[in-house]
C-alpha cells in the first residue's frame, strides 16, 4: 500500500472514531435527561411512584431507555468513552507526524546566517527522530529537554498527549448518576378522615377507627424502629394531610390541601376552662398511694368524670376533656383541654402537685399539667421543594360557606368527618397512644426520651419501676402534641382518601451528569483532530518524506560522518558526551553533488559543508 493511501486510511479512521464519540457523546446526553428507573413503571397504563399515580408513567420515552442502559451499564460506558478518547489522541497525533516531520527537516536545513554551521545538536536530532515517528508525551519532552526550543507543533503535541492522559477525570463525573426534577401530570391522595363520629370528652370503650389504628401504628414504628413517619415540615404544629412518603417524592410542587394547625396553651388560663374552684384532678389517695410499695390500680377524677382506671407506676396517664367544634368557611377548628398526670415525674408549668401522704408508697408525687390544644383543619396552598414543606398559606374555596358540605366549612370534599378529626388531632396526646383494657393511656417516658425528642411508648405493662424523670414544656407541646399529631394525619391520611390531581416535579435519578461536560470534550476533540488534519495534510503534500530508516541511510552518505561517528562502530566504545554537543545538519555537498547530513567542526564556527546550500 502507498504511503498516500496508508495517510488517507489513517485520517478516515481519525474520523470514523469522532463520529463514533458523537454518537457516545449523545446517548450520553440523552441519558442526562432520561429517567433511569423509568422500567419501575410496569402498570400498563397508569404506574405508581409509590402512592403517587403518573398518567402514562409506564410509557418510557426512548431518552428514558437510553438512561437506563447507559445507567446500568455505567461502568461499561465510561470506559468506552475513555478508550475512544485515547484512540482519537493516538490517531491524532499520528495524522500530525507530516508536520512534526516537516518541522525536522526544517530544523536540520537550519543554518547560522554568517557561519554556515548547523542550528540542531546531534542530542536534539535523536530525540526529532524519535518524535517525528513516534509522536507521544515522552518524546516531546525529550526533544524539548535537548534542543532547548519550545516549538508550536512541540506545545500541540505535549497538548494532545497531556489532555489524553488526563480524560478520565474529565469523564468519570459525566457517568455518576444525579437526582433532578421530573415534570409529570399526578394523582396523589390528598384526603383522609375517620368513620365512627369522636367523642368530645375521652371514652376509654370507644371504637378506634381505621385511620387512627394505622396512625398509632406509625407512631410505634416510628419510635421503636426508627422508621421516618414524620413529614419534613416548617413547623412541628403544622401536619399535612399528604403523605410522607409522596412529600419525599416531590422535587417541586404547589398544592391545595388541607393542613391541621395546632396551638397550645399550657398556662395559669387552661385551667380556667372547667371554671372550677376545686382542683381538677383528684386521685383516690387511698389506694393510689397505699404504703408499703404495694402496686394497685384506681380511678382517678377528671372535673369530677371518672374516665377510667390507672396504676400507680411512674409513668405519665394522658386525657382529654370538653371538645368544642367551630366551623368556619374553609376551616374547622377544635378546642380540647388535654391534662397530663406525671407520676414521680417532673412537669414544666404544672398547674396542680398531688403529694403522697405516706412515705413508703410506690409514688413520691404526682403533678398535673393541664392545657388547651386547639387544632385548625384548613384549605391551605401548600408549597413542596424537595421533599420539604416549606409553606402553607390557609385559604377560602371560592362559594364555600360554614355549611358547606354537610356543615364543614367546604372540608368536607378532602375528609371524612373534619369535625371528629379535628377532635382527634386537638387530642392527639391521648388519641395517640393504645391502651389496655379500661385503663387510661399511659406512657413510658424517661429522661433519656425527653432528650432524644423523640415521642413515648404506650405503657402496655403493668407494676414498673422508674426514676425521677423531669419533662420540659417545649417537649409536651412540640413532641407529645405536635409529632403525635404528625403521626396520625398520615394515618388518617390512608383512609378515606381523596385523589386529585396536580402538575408536580417528581424526584428522578437521571443516567448520566453534566453534559455541558460531555459537548466541552467531544469540541476539543473536533478541535485537535482539524488541526492535525489540516496541518498533516498539507504538510504530506508537500513532498511529504519520513524520517525512516531508509531515509537516514540515505543522507548518511558522506566521509565527514565516518570521521566522526567511525569510532562508535565498535559496540563496546562508549559515545562521548561530547558527540551529542556536535552540530547536524542537512545540506548540499559537492563532492557527492547531491545533499546529504554534516556535521559542524568541534569548537569551531566554521562548517564543513561542501559548498552552498542550493
Amino acid at each position: 500500500m502507498s504511503h498516500r493511501a496508508a495517510y488517507g486510511l489513517l485520517v478516515f479512521a481519525l474520523w470514523l472514531v469522532i463520529v463514533v464519540l458523537a454518537i457516545l457523546t449523545g446517548m450520553a446526553s440523552l441519558a442526562s435527561s432520561g429517567r433511569s428507573d423509568c422500567k419501575s413503571f410496569t402498570a400498563p397504563s397508569n404506574s405508581s411512584y409509590s402512592i403517587i399515580t403518573i398518567v402514562g408513567g409506564g410509557n418510557c420515552t426512548f431518552a428514558d431507555k437510553v438512561a437506563d442502559a447507559v445507567y446500568h451499564h455505567s461502568s461499561y460506558f465510561q470506559s468506552a468513552h475513555i478508550i475512544i478518547i485515547r484512540v482519537i489522541g493516538a490517531l491524532t497525533l499520528l495524522v500530525y507526524k507530516p508536520s512534526l516531520t516537516a518541522m525536522m527537516w526544517s530544523a536540520l536545513q537550519t543554518f547560522a546566517d554568517t557561519s554556515g554551521v548547523p542550528m540542531l545538536r546531534v542530542d536534539a536530532f535523536q530525540e526529532a527522530v524519535e518524535l517525528s515517528n513516534s509522536p507521544a508525551l515522552l518524546p516531546a519532552a525529550l526533544y524539548v529537554k535537548a534542543s532547548r526550543t519550545l516549538p508550536f507543533k512541540v506545545i500541540y503535541v505535549l497538548l494532545v498527549s497531556i489532555l489524553s492522559l488526563i480524560s478520565p477525570l474529565a469523564v468519570s463525573p459525566i457517568y455518576q448518576p444525579h437526582t433532578g426534577p421530573y415534570h409529570v401530570n399526578a394523582t396523589m391522595n390528598v384526603g383522609g378522615g375517620v368513620g365512627p363520629i369522636a367523642s368530645v370528652t375521652y371514652d376509654v370503650g370507644a371504637p378506634v377507627p381505621g385511620g387512627l389504628v394505622t396512625g398509632r401504628a406509625l407512631l410505634a414504628a416510628g419510635i421503636l424502629l426508627g422508621i421516618p413517619v414524620f413529614p419534613n415540615t416548617f413547623n412541628v404544629s403544622v401536619a399535612p394531610f399528604l403523605s410522607m412518603v409522596v412529600i419525599n417524592e416531590i422535587w417541586s410542587a404547589e398544592v391545595d390541601i388541607v393542613v391541621a394547625r395546632n396551638t397550645v396553651d399550657c398556662s395559669a388560663s387552661a385551667p380556667a376552662r372547667f371554671n372550677r374552684t376545686e382542683p381538677v384532678v383528684a386521685l383516690d389517695m387511698v389506694n393510689y398511694f397505699a404504703p408499703g410499695g404495694a402496686f394497685t390500680s384506681s380511678s382517678p377524677t377528671f372535673a369530677g368524670l371518672n374516665l377510667g382506671t390507672i396504676t400507680n407506676d411512674p409513668q405519665v396517664t394522658a386525657v382529654y376533656l370538653n371538645s368544642i367544634v367551630s366551623v368556619q368557611p374553609g376551616s374547622v377548628a377544635a378546642e380540647t383541654s388535654v391534662i397530663f398526670l406525671g407520676a414521680n415525674a417532673t412537669l414544666e408549668g404544672a398547674q396542680q402537685t398531688i403529694t403522697s401522704p405516706n412515705a413508703t408508697a410506690r409514688i413520691v408525687s404526682v403533678d398535673v399539667l393541664i392545657c388547651t390544644s386547639t387544632t385548625t383543619l384548613e384549605t391551605s396552598h401548600c408549597i413542596i421543594n424537595q421533599g420539604n414543606v416549606t409553606s402553607c398559606t390557609a385559604f377560602v374555596p371560592e362559594n364555600t360557606t360554614a355549611s358547606s358540605n354537610g356543615d364543614t366549612g367546604g372540608l368536607g370534599a378532602y375528609l371524612a368527618h373534619p369535625t371528629s378529626d379535628a377532635v382527634i388531632l386537638s387530642a392527639s396526646p391521648a388519641m395517640a397512644y393504645n391502651n389496655l383494657p379500661l385503663r387510661l393511656p399511659m406512657y413510658i417516658m424517661s429522661n433519656a426520651t425527653v432528650a432524644a425528642k423523640v415521642p413515648p411508648t404506650s405503657d402496655l405493662t403493668l407494676d414498673l419501676t422508674a426514676d425521677h424523670y423531669y419533662v420540659p414544656l417545649d417537649y409536651i407541646t412540640d413532641v407529645v402534641f405536635g409529632k403525635t399529631a404528625q403521626a396520625l394525619v398520615q394515618g388518617l391520611n390512608q383512609a378515606w382518601p381523596v385523589q386529585a390531581n396536580y402538575l408536580v416535579e417528581l424526584k428522578a435519578t437521571f443516567g448520566t451528569s453534566r453534559p455541558q461536560l460531555l459537548y466541552l470534550i467531544l469540541a476539543v476533540c473536533v478541535g485537535c483532530a482539524l488541526a492535525a488534519t489540516v496541518a498533516g495534510v498539507v504538510s504530506f503534500r508537500n513532498h511529504y518524506a519520513p524520517l525512516d530508516l531508509v531515509r537516514l541511510l540515505a543522507i548518511s552518505r558522506n566521509d565527514q560522518l565516518d570521521d566522526v561517528f567511525a569510532p562508535y562502530a565498535d559496540l563496546s566504545a562508549p559515545v562521548d558526551e561530547g558527540i551529542l554537543q556536535r552540530r547536524i545538519g542537512y545540506s548540499w555537498v559537492e563532492e557527492l553533488n547531491s545533499r546529504a547530513l554534516v556535521v559542524g567542526s568541534q569548537g569551531s564556527s566554521s562548517s564543513l559543508v561542501g559548498g552552498d546550500d542550493k
